[in-house]
């Protein structure tokens, strides 16, 4: 006699009946073939296209219901058109697999209990139904392609959900092709980000920094594009405020505005041209002579009539003859080149700082030595307001306060603070980098003792060749 406990629960040698079990048989019943052009191999592609998850199953269910299908003969799987007109109760049989538990088991390397919890997963999934003998055994009766009798896994849910396959594909597919663009993008902003926080001034790790890091490396190697898309949201955050902080920086430590027009080059910044406004005259006859041959050239101004137009005002060269009764030659408008400071042979600057486009050209290998990339702000658009950003935030990383950084590089010796903060921090075998940058301004205020920062420099970079107007000192 059964109770009231036995009736609701499993009777063992029945199947228990589910709402997976109710909808595969809703999807069987729905049946009429293979939509036009779809064949068991375009079937065995979709199954091995879409993402296990996007089916609701493991990927090992997956592979069960695929192999399913693949050891299902070819030509039990008919089209539509094939079969107008035919019964499609005995045309559904050749689509009852009636494989043992021993051959799956067999194919698929797995005991007889992981067969079964995956014949349950994919059921509950809708993917899959059965047919049922009284003793739940499988077998059939005829050939394979129309037998008159089938007991086992029937796959009519599975061919019924086709175009439900193909969609899953296909969005998948959409879905790789955005995440991988969201995934490029979090790598240049990742990099943006570390580029910025190198040039703060900050005293220590930000904490928003740190948060958009730690959310970028915890998605950019998933696969979820919607954490994908909060780590990116983050991070452009986090590069908003440090750019708003970077701003400040500028204006607060260097002076530099965002209305600054001054081009961007990659060599040294030459000092701005202005207009002359008179014009010049290069004397001739043997005094143009030894001008040239001792390297230097007096220019003397002509006199121009008051109530000229300056604006009408040209930049005028008369050419030089090696006659002393030649009369001045032609005059040529022509624009006067940049002179470079001439430095005397023997004597040597007492800072002897490496050339401004010398250490633009070192600076992407020096920080990347720590993980830094090289980067251009809009901040500081001239070579020597990066290099002084620059090492204003290396001075900041070995231990100066932002009041300190601001003394020490203020003035003319800005760039050699930059090279002597930049060669604290990157110097090997220094254990208080803070006192070895500090004793460097030292010498480099003092009015006495020389300092050859280029030396430094050049040994830092692991780099030869001679010091721009640098010679041997003489001893008398």
């Amino acid at each position: 006699m059964l109770s009231h406990h036995t009736a609701a629960g499993h009777i063992p040698g029945l199947r228990k009946i589910t709402a997976g079990l109710r909808q595969a048989e809703d999807y069987a019943r729905q049946w009429v073939g293979l939509p036009d052009g779809a064949s068991k191999a375009g079937l065995l592609r979709l199954l091995e296209d879409v993402p296990a998850a996007r089916m609701g199953l493991s990927t090992r269910e997956r592979d069960f219901v695929h192999r399913l299908v693949k050891m299902q003969p070819a030509e039990c799987f008919k089209s539509a058109a094939a079969l107008k007109g035919c019964d499609l109760a005995s045309a559904a049989l050749a689509l009852v697999s009636t494989y043992s538990d021993a051959d799956l088991s067999a194919e698929l390397d797995v005991t007889g209990r992981t067969l079964a919890r995956w014949r349950e997963a994919a059921n509950a999934a809708g993917w899959i139904s059965f047919i049922d003998s009284p003793d739940r055994s499988r077998f059939r009766v005829g050939p394979a392609d129309a037998p008159t009798e089938a007991y086992g896994i029937d796959l009519r849910p599975l061919i019924v959900r086709y175009a439900e396959l193909e969609r899953l594909r296909d969005q998948a597919k959409a879905s790789r092709v955005e995440f991988g663009a969201v995934q490029r993008t979090l790598s240049r902003r990742r990099t943006r980000l570390r580029s910025l926080e190198a040039l703060t001034c900050a005293e220590g790790p930000m904490p928003f920094v740190e948060t958009a890091l730690r959310a970028v490396e915890a998605v950019r190697r998933g696969k979820d594009l919607d954490n994908a898309k909060m780590a990116l949201a983050v991070i452009n955050d986090a590069i908003t405020q440090l750019e708003g902080l970077l701003d400040a920086d500028a204006v607060g430590l260097f002076g530099v505005t965002q209305t600054s027009c001054a081009p961007v080059k990659t060599g040294a910044q030459l000092p701005p041209t202005t207009p002359i406004k008179n014009s010049i005259q290069i004397p001739s006859g043997r005094e143009a002579l030894r001008e040239r041959e001792s390297g230097f050239s007096v220019v003397a101004p002509v006199a121009q009539d008051e109530d000229q137009d300056d604006e009408d005002e040209e930049v005028v060269w008369q050419s030089a003859t090696l006659d002393d009764d030649a009369e001045v030659g032609p005059v040529i408008e022509i624009a006067p080149r940049a002179r470079f400071r001439h430095v005397p042979r023997g004597r040597l600057a007492r800072v002897n700082t490496p050339a401004i486009g010398d250490v633009i050209q070192a600076l992407p290998a020096l920080l990347a030595r720590k993980d830094f990339p090289f980067t251009r702000h809009p901040s500081f658009p001239t070579d020597r307001s990066l290099v002084v950003a620059y090492g204003q935030s290396a001075a900041r990383r070995v231990g100066l306060t932002a009041d300190e950084v601001r003394k020490h590089s203020a003035g003319d010796n800005d760039v050699a603070f930059a090279v002597a903060a930049l060669l604290a921090e990157f110097t090997e075998g220094v254990r208080n980098r803070r006192a070895y940058l500090l004793g460097v301004v030292g010498r480099i205020n003092d009015p006495v003792i020389p300092v050859d920062l280029w030396a430094s420099w050049q040994r830092l970079n692991r780099c030869e060749g001679p010091a721009p107007g640098y010679g041997k000192r003489r001893y008398s």
